[in-house]
């Protein structure tokens, strides 16, 4: 599932900045659903746009919004639920700031020491995550999730 906010931060995210916004006047018509781009758009970001708006499906269009911010208990929960960690792991990471070893993996590999510090600070120590931090984007690229599964992960996460 997904919501208007969040077709158009994945419209953002892969049509680039020639992208605008999206414009949804009623979710149950798709002839509504209108992208608006800058003078400089290419005809191939026009058609990845639409190629998206296609893919998605009026109760898609009609799911609540993904929260921006979860605890860091709901981020460990759901990642527990969802099975990218195992349930010790989760404990531990709320309990001690211990990092899951799926997300020690992508730490390792960030190749710039002072990146690979941060994140490890961030992901030990925070008590909120939020949705829109690059690092997620990065994770979620490096898990192999769609946007729309960690969304799906960010709503989990905060009804729990």
């Amino acid at each position: 599932m997904i919501a208007i906010a969040d077709l158009d931060k994945l419209l953002r995210a892969e049509v680039g900045a020639h992208f605008i916004g999206v414009s949804v006047d009623d979710p149950a018509n798709k002839a509504t659903w209108v992208c608006a781009f800058t003078e400089d758009v290419t005809q191939a970001e026009r058609d990845t746009a639409q190629s998206i708006i296609d893919g998605f499906t009026v109760e898609q269009m009609q799911a609540p919004a993904t929260p921006c911010i979860i605890s860091d208990r709901q981020f460990f929960h759901a990642l527990a639920l969802h099975g990218a960690i195992t349930q010790e792991e989760a404990l531990a990471a709320v309990r001690t700031g211990a990092i899951p070893a799926a997300m020690r993996t992508f730490i390792d590999a960030i190749p710039d020491q002072e990146q690979q510090f941060g994140a490890t600070m961030l992901l030990s120590g925070a008590v909120e995550f939020d949705r829109n931090h690059p690092l997620v984007e990065s994770f979620r690229q490096a898990m192999g999730w769609t946007m729309q599964q960690t969304n799906d992960l960010w709503r989990l996460a905060a009804a729990l």
